[in-house]
């Protein structure tokens, strides 16, 4: 019986599924501090504020899912690098914007971005194979501590 050697759990591979899982939860797990900041940035309710976020957060669990068809299929790794073009753009948009609309558009181009990162990445932890609890364990250990820098950053940031 032939082994498939190509997937074997490589450095790169995980750095890969971990960047692929934190970005994919970044929102999630960081939505406070952009709660905050948009807030403080367009001095807007606490209200709208979640508004802006929850139209990223939505964007993400809308996306996910319908491009999971998609993610199980070879080519998932254009998929990903077509997320991140999605996510840059949109995380440029609000870096930009202006008003609260275009805020709110840019919060769903990087949500959907995102979205498509997490399809791409949790299909190929679900094609891992053998290794697929391996692989499981160290993406989401490596993201959950990719999450915390980024949290702990952010808190001490604002702390200055």
């Amino acid at each position: 019986m032939k082994t498939n050697s190509d997937s074997a759990l490589t450095f790169t591979v995980a750095a890969a599924l971990i960047a692929g899982v934190t970005l994919g939860s970044s929102g999630s797990n960081v939505m406070p501090v952009f709660v905050d900041d948009f807030a403080d940035r367009f001095d807007l309710s606490s209200t709208s504020a979640g508004l802006v976020a929850a139209s990223q957060l939505t964007a993400v669990a809308i996306t996910t899912p319908l491009l999971a068809h998609r993610a199980a299929r070879p080519g998932r790794v254009r998929l990903a690098r077509g997320g991140l073009a999605l996510a840059a753009a949109g995380f440029i948009g609000a870096a930009i914007a202006f008003d609260m609309l275009t805020l709110i558009v840019a919060s769903l181009l990087l949500g959907a971005g995102l979205g498509a990162v997490y399809a791409a990445s949790t299909a190929a932890l679900a094609g891992a194979g053998d290794d697929a609890d391996k692989s499981s364990s160290i993406a989401i250990t490596g993201a959950l501590f990719a999450s915390a820098l980024r949290s702990a950053s952010a808190s001490s940031e604002r702390s200055t």
